[in-house]
């Protein structure tokens, strides 16, 4: 795999620290700038000299949290005589926390400026209650995720702020369709849609592709395929964010047809721009795209460093949903290889982690993987078996496209 797939942790930690930077400089004024640079080029220089050059990744990585805990202390200290600036600054540094997938360093924050929030700014309590939201679902705490985003939409609705109520409606739709509630999903991003008609273009295009989205997850490819095309056609060019979400999107949807050279195309835009970002969480999502499209294509050797990569990123946000599905690749490729008992232990974690999270695609997925692994070792009961529980599951998603391609599935059975 070539090098510009992903960066390195210290590349991004070094890109985190200059977006860090540049907030500052927008908050604080030119002398105090300098001399916060002033600091950190002295502290780094005295460090470097007692380092030990063979571990110079380790001392990079150390400096940049130096960096991050001085940049905070200091920031709090020259802005302490503003709270609302202060916390307008360290809403911008959350932002950048959950793009980056820094999530503790995030929602330790997002405490900190909850407690300083005046009680009568409810514009700013609704945008915490917001970031608490995403901030859980992207960790797939999503019961405590709605709780913050109920909290917003009370809030906005008092307010009479439709983009805020469309955005939190959007967001309780993604999260009903992580609980593969499709019928409650496609209720929540009706909803957004229609207040958000006449609003805000980027937000009803994120709504679009939810939708798209919905009708991938019933097996309704075709529409889905349709709809996250003409979203690429109109969309915003500098929209890097959204545009790789609907490639990434468009490329699973692509691979579930069957249509691998679509897929693989998308995917591969998707991780350039995720690069371009960059969002960790995004490259993870191409790399395992694209892992699952050479797999299925019998590219084993290509397929493995695509999931390898996907793993250490999702391994690194600690996003134990993605590494279930992760798992279930790597047991499709020991089994093409013939590990059949390694193949069967990374599908019993994939199994076990999606059951954690309730992931009724990835465990219909996985379990239809597992039933080949035993139609290989002849173990014809535990095949069918197998299919009976992926069967269950997207029956269970209201599937009716996904189900009635499993069922061809069951006509083989009778030739055993």
């Amino acid at each position: 795999m070539s090098t510009k797939i992903i960066r390195s942790t210290i590349e991004l930690g070094s890109q985190f620290f200059d977006r860090l930077l540049s907030i500052l400089q927008e908050y604080t004024d030119e002398e105090f700038f300098s001399q916060f640079n002033d600091l950190r080029e002295q502290r780094e220089q005295y460090l470097t000299n007692q380092w030990d050059s063979e571990n110079a990744n380790t001392k990079v990585s150390l400096f940049r949290k130096i960096d991050y805990d001085h940049l905070i202390t200091a920031l709090r200290e020259e802005l302490e005589p503003d709270p609302t600036r202060l916390n307008e600054a360290l809403l911008r540094i959350v932002d950048t926390c959950l793009q980056f997938g820094e999530y503790a360093k995030g929602k330790q924050l997002l405490n900190s400026i909850d407690t300083k929030t005046q009680k009568g700014d409810q514009e700013r309590t609704a945008r915490i209650h917001m970031m608490y939201g995403y901030l859980e679902g992207q960790m797939n705490h999503w019961d405590i995720s709605q709780k913050y985003f109920e909290r917003a939409l009370t809030i906005f609705k008092e307010l009479n702020d439709k983009d805020g109520m469309a955005f939190v409606y959007n967001n309780l739709g993604i999260l009903a369709a992580e609980r593969w509630d499709t019928e409650q999903g496609y209720d929540y991003f009706s909803q957004a849609k229609r207040l958000n008609d006449s609003l805000d273009t980027r937000l009803l295009e994120n709504v679009n592709m939810n939708l798209a989205v919905i009708l991938g997850i019933r097996g309704e490819l075709l529409p889905a395929l349709d709809t996250f095309d003409t979203l690429l056609e109109t969309l915003d060019p500098n929209d890097l964010y959204t545009r790789a979400n609907v490639l990434i999107n468009k490329g699973v949807a692509a691979k579930d047809n069957a249509n691998y050279s679509v897929g693989q195309h998308a995917l591969e835009e998707a991780l350039t721009l995720a690069d371009e970002l960059p969002n960790k969480r995004l490259m993870g999502l191409a790399n395992l795209g694209l892992a699952d499209i050479h797999v299925k294509q019998s590219r084993f050797e290509t397929g493995l460093e695509y999931t390898v990569t996907a793993f250490k990123i999702f391994s690194r946000l600690h996003d134990r949903m993605c590494l279930a599905d992760t798992y279930r690749v790597f047991g499709v490729i020991y089994r093409h290889k013939g590990y059949y008992k390694l193949a069967e232990s990374q599908f019993q974690i994939s199994i076990s982690l999606n059951k954690e999270f309730g992931n009724l695609q990835n465990l219909a997925e996985t379990y239809t993987e597992y039933s080949l692994t035993m139609k290989d070792q002849k173990k014809y009961e535990l095949q069918r078996e197998y299919l009976e529980k992926a069967l269950h599951f997207y029956q269970q998603m209201r599937a009716p496209k996904r189900v009635e391609r499993l069922k061809e599935k069951f006509k083989s059975l009778n030739s055993n």
